[in-house]
């Protein structure tokens, strides 16, 4: 055996928080769900992270999808494409995006108002 084997495993947890951030970082938004609500630290260290989200493939319920966005906070989210269809949700909850991609073959009337809003409001 070295000398050099920890008696204790290494912890996450063990980690300074600039280090969690940068390991973070390389993690898909969709994984991240899952370290949220294991300790406040964690969660804090999540709630830092500025997520770029791919939503691919509709799920059979669209709720789905939205629920995923909304387990980060809207200021987190800098980076947002849909390339499907989506159902109506406040595309101006997100005050941080720099970047919006969307499928628009399948917008509601709706939709479409929405979009060109943002777009006279961020586009000069």
């Amino acid at each position: 055996m070295s000398d050099i084997t920890p008696l204790t495993p290494l912890r996450l947890e063990a980690l300074p928080d600039e280090i969690l951030l940068e390991i973070f970082r390389y993690i898909k938004p969709i994984d991240l769900v899952n370290l949220k609500g294991h300790n406040q630290r964690l969660n804090n260290v999540v709630r830092d992270i500025k997520l770029n989200i791919v939503i691919e493939y509709p799920e059979e319920d669209d709720e789905k999808d939205l629920e995923y966005l909304m387990n980060f906070s809207p200021k987190q989210i800098i980076y947002l494409e849909l390339r499907y269809g989506w159902k109506a949700f406040d595309l101006n909850v997100f005050q941080e995006l720099r970047s919006l991609i969307l499928n628009c073959t399948y917008l509601s009337k709706n939709q479409l108002d929405q979009v060109s809003l943002m777009t006279s409001r961020y586009c000069l």
